[in-house]
């Protein structure tokens, strides 16, 4: 005799894997309407700069923010990155900017904020050719 019963209850089963089915095309559709795609897509995926850096100082996500809307960049996704042995660090996802600009960027983060730790900026960008390729195959 099994604890679970699997082909008596197997109604309740199904009904259970039709409610989380069900739950996962719900939030699909409300992806859809609010972004325009079922899922969120990271930079590896779509067109888009990936900033990392680590600051001396506290700094905040309004602070970056202010730096990157000079940029004329109106919504970065500022995220703190937190590890063992990492303090200050931040990861900024904007929309595809050249590498000039990115490297403007950088600097005026480093001026107007606070000193970048040497050797912990990392830049990543996927242009948006090859950002619509990948996410067509």
């Amino acid at each position: 005799m099994s604890i679970f019963n699997i082909v008596q209850n197997r109604r309740y089963y199904f009904i259970l894997s039709a409610v989380l089915i069900g739950i996962g095309l719900v939030a699909m559709v409300i992806s859809f309407i609010t972004t325009g795609a079922p899922f969120q897509i990271g930079v590896d995926f779509r067109s888009g700069t990936r900033f990392e850096v680590q600051f001396q100082d506290v700094v905040t996500e309004d602070q970056i923010r202010d730096v990157y809307t000079d940029f004329g960049i109106s919504n970065p996704m500022i995220t703190s990155i937190r590890a063992e042995g990492l303090e200050n660090a931040w990861q900024i996802r904007t929309e595809f900017v050249s590498p000039q600009t990115a490297k403007d960027i950088e600097t005026e983060l480093g001026a107007r904020l606070s000193p970048i730790v040497p050797d912990t900026t990392r830049t990543e960008s996927v242009s948006p050719s090859i950002g619509a390729e990948v996410t067509r195959a």
